[in-house]
């Protein structure tokens, strides 16, 4: 959270503590910003394990969502009614989702009773944005670039019989992926800008090694939407 406070004094100093006017194109230049945003995503789980009581691989999806804020920092050019930029975004989202998988080892007469847990985490971001002025107070834009995200996840078993296939490991990993999406700019007043915008994240598939005889690898494949909506500072100095 240190960077999110620490990005946070930065947008407040920009916005209060400088004389910042917008000239008459609002979208040449400089600019920073803050989003809110609300998530939906899923991710694709595999776990494989070994022994007495978990002699099989399971595969199941979970749904995972929650709210966000963004923090973004950009430059941008218009040529006439084109418009391109360059976007960095720091990002803390609280979604979370969780599936629970019961099967039976049929050779050792037990039922497994199977818990994942996914949290998403802090995310980076770096995209171009690419546009169209519909006038001088709405741009209609789609971007493209990538994203690291970090995920947390948690698997747990209980079984009605063997009490060496219960266990429980928490792991995490930071994973990179690929974003794309559309949204629309238009000003507010001579120095705010606001902002919609849709997203979608396809992450890369990615393997966790298990930690102990019991689970032995879990494969993940997370992909998200997301519904963004915010303010954008210009900066532009007398």
């Amino acid at each position: 959270m240190k960077y999110l406070y620490a990005c946070s004094a930065i947008l407040a100093t920009l916005t209060f503590g400088q004389e910042a006017r917008c000239e008459t194109d609002p979208w040449n230049g400089p600019y920073t910003g803050l989003t809110l945003g609300y998530e939906s995503g899923s991710a694709k789980i595999a776990t494989s394990g070994a022994g007495v009581g978990f002699l099989s691989s399971q595969s199941n999806t979970i749904a995972f969502k929650g709210p966000g804020v963004d923090l973004v920092a950009g430059w941008a050019k218009t040529f006439n009614k084109y418009y391109l930029g360059l976007e960095a975004s720091a990002s803390i989202y609280s979604s979370q989702g969780s599936s629970n998988n019961s099967f039976v080892d049929g050779l050792a007469n037990i039922t497994n009773n199977l818990k994942t847990k996914i949290t998403k985490n802090n995310s980076f971001g770096l995209v171009m944005r690419g546009g169209y002025k519909i006038n001088e107070k709405m741009l209609l834009y789609v971007k493209a670039g990538a994203v690291s995200t970090k995920f947390n996840f948690k698997t747990t078993n209980s079984n009605t019989g063997d009490l060496n296939a219960n266990f429980s490991r928490k792991s995490r990993k930071r994973v990179t992926g690929v974003v794309g999406g559309l949204g629309t700019e238009f000003t507010l007043t001579e120095r705010l800008i606001g902002r919609l915008e849709a997203t979608h994240i396809e992450y890369n598939k990615f393997s966790l090694s298990g930690n102990d005889a019991k689970i032995t690898r879990v494969r993940a494949k997370p992909q998200s939407n997301e519904i963004k909506a915010g303010i954008i500072l210009p900066i532009k100095w007398k």
